[in-house]
This record gives structure tokens, C-alpha cells and sequence, in this order.
């Protein structure tokens, strides 16, 4: 059974961190893992062909995005959506120096109310987002709307760290996140959200990342739950999905 975080304690605790990263000076920032675009997401812009418009769900500081607006067939655009100004302040500044701002449009939402605006979505990122939506349902939830606003031949891309713990010299404790997420419950959740596509990505992998809190280092260790799945095209004469 997934646990609630009925106090908050993990959503403040997201926020907090978050907060910070993007808060951190320029030069920081540039080194930090926020800054580089994940290979999954290199690898899944580079199977786009065509204009089109991509949606980067939790995009934070932006290093997707602007892959994308930057990457993506001319013509294409662009949708941030984050939970947190100060991400999308600095997403702004980085798609400005990078030429492509006018590309991007940036959405304040919480991915949980976010409703997409229409079934035209070329590609649609979630990249280390959805662990943090409040419960299994909400999952369920959010990974229909993404399928439900895909086009044929468009492509879902997520990575979910899912069993995440934290590894300290004292010994090892849950990871505060909101949904914690087994990586057979994630990856189960994602099959059955693009049941009937063509999957291109299936795979799962263990990851850390050396954090600190409150003056204590740790180990955040998880696994990565990739999947990437395509929309199957329509075949000629075959009626719009409604």
C-alpha cells in the first residue's frame, strides 16, 4: 500500500529543496545535475521528425525545456509547467540567453489541477515529477490526461525515482517524497497508462545523488523508472479517436 503524506511534511520538505536549487548563484547552478539535460530526454527529442508541441511537466529550472525549444524541429513550442515561481523565473532567464524564450510558454500550476488544453501534444515530458503528485490515484490521474492529450505518433517520456531512500553514516531512512512509489508499482502504472503503444523505453536502474539537509550529508539512492511509449498512428481510414 502506497503511504499519504497527510501532514505535508514531504510536500514542504519538496518545496524546500527545490526552493534552494534554484536559488543557488549562477555559477552553482551550472555545475549542479539540474543543469544537464538527462539522456532518456536527448535520446527522445532526437525521435521527433516534425514540428510539434511538447509539454515539460515539473519543469523546474528549465534544462529540458530548453533542450527542447532548442532541439526540436523549427516550428515547434514549448509548455513549462511548474509549481514554483522562482523554477520558472530562472527557466526564463536561461531560455533568454539561449535564444529560444520565444518558443517557450510557462505554465504556474500544480500538476495535479493542470488540465491540458488540447489534444495536441507532439511529445510530453515528465521527468522526476510524477513522485511527487499525492497519491496512487493521483498518479492514475495525471498519466491519462498525458495519454488522452497525446496525438498519434506522439511520444510519452518519463523517469520516476521510485524506492527512494536516504543513506547516512547512522544508517538508512525513507526518503520524504509524497507518493513513495515502489518501482514495480511505477512501472505498472506506466504500461498500463500507454497500453496498446509501441514502448521504446523500458528499463529500470539504480541511481544516488550525494545530498545534504540540515548540515548532514546523504546518500539519496532510488531507482530510475524510465519509460518512453509512442502513440500508435491511425491507419488510413481508420476514424479520430474521440
Amino acid at each position: 500500500m502506497l503511504l499519504v503524506d497527510d501532514d505535508g511534511t514531504a510536500r514542504r520538505e519538496t518545496i524546500r529543496y527545490h526552493e534552494a536549487l534554484y536559488n543557488r548563484p549562477d555559477d552553482a547552478a551550472a555545475a549542479g545535475w539540474a543543469a544537464r539535460p538527462h539522456g532518456l530526454v536527448v535520446d527522445a527529442v532526437a525521435r521527433v521528425s516534425e514540428p510539434v508541441h511538447a509539454y515539460d511537466l515539473g519543469a523546474g529550472a528549465g534544462r529540458h525545456s530548453v533542450l527542447m525549444a532548442g532541439r526540436l524541429p523549427l516550428g515547434s513550442r514549448v509548455t513549462a509547467v511548474d509549481l514554483l515561481p522562482s523554477g520558472l523565473d530562472r527557466l526564463t532567464e536561461t531560455a533568454a540567453r539561449a535564444g529560444v524564450a520565444d518558443r517557450i510558454e510557462v505554465v504556474e500550476a500544480d500538476l495535479e489541477n493542470y488540465r491540458f488544453p488540447a489534444r495536441d501534444a507532439g511529445i510530453i515530458l515528465a521527468f522526476s515529477v510524477l513522485e511527487h503528485l499525492s497519491t496512487d490515484g493521483a498518479l492514475t490521474a495525471v498519466l491519462g490526461r498525458c495519454r488522452d492529450a497525446t496525438l498519434p505518433g506522439g511520444i510519452i517520456v518519463t523517469a520516476i525515482f521510485a524506492d527512494r531512500v536516504e543513506v547516512t553514516a547512522r544508517g538508512s531512512r525513507p526518503a520524504p517524497v509524497e507518493c513513495p512509489l515502489s518501482a514495480e508499482r511505477a512501472r505498472d502504472a506506466l504500461a498500463s497508462a500507454c497500453h496498446g503503444w509501441e514502448v521504446l523505453v523500458d528499463r529500470s536502474t539504480p541511481t544516488a545523488v550525494r545530498e545534504v539537509r540540515g548540515g548532514e550529508a546523504y546518500d539519496l539512492r532510488a531507482t530510475m523508472v524510465a519509460f518512453v511509449a509512442r502513440a500508435r498512428r491511425r491507419s488510413p481510414g481508420m476514424p479520430p479517436a474521440p
